[in-house]
């Protein structure tokens, strides 16, 4: 993963909760890089069925998080 490689080592290395948000991220944008050359209309279509399933993963992830994670961490 690409933006592991610019965080702090605590980032890097700490929680799996830090990485596997990241992991998310990373899909979403190498799906867009993949879709960068397609029209606007073929862009959307295609988010649609690649991007919005990673995105509703990734909420259904970020409710888990609320829930377990204390609400003092950063």
């Amino acid at each position: 993963m690409e933006a592991l490689h610019t965080l702090p080592a605590v980032a890097r290395d700490g929680p799996s909760a830090i990485r596997d948000g990241l992991e998310f991220c990373h899909t979403i944008f190498r799906i867009e890089r993949e879709l960068r050359d397609l029209t606007p209309a073929a862009r959307q279509a295609a988010r649609q069925t690649r991007s919005r399933p990673v995105l509703a993963r990734f909420a259904r992830w970020l409710r888990t998080q609320k829930r377990v994670t204390l609400p003092q961490s950063p």
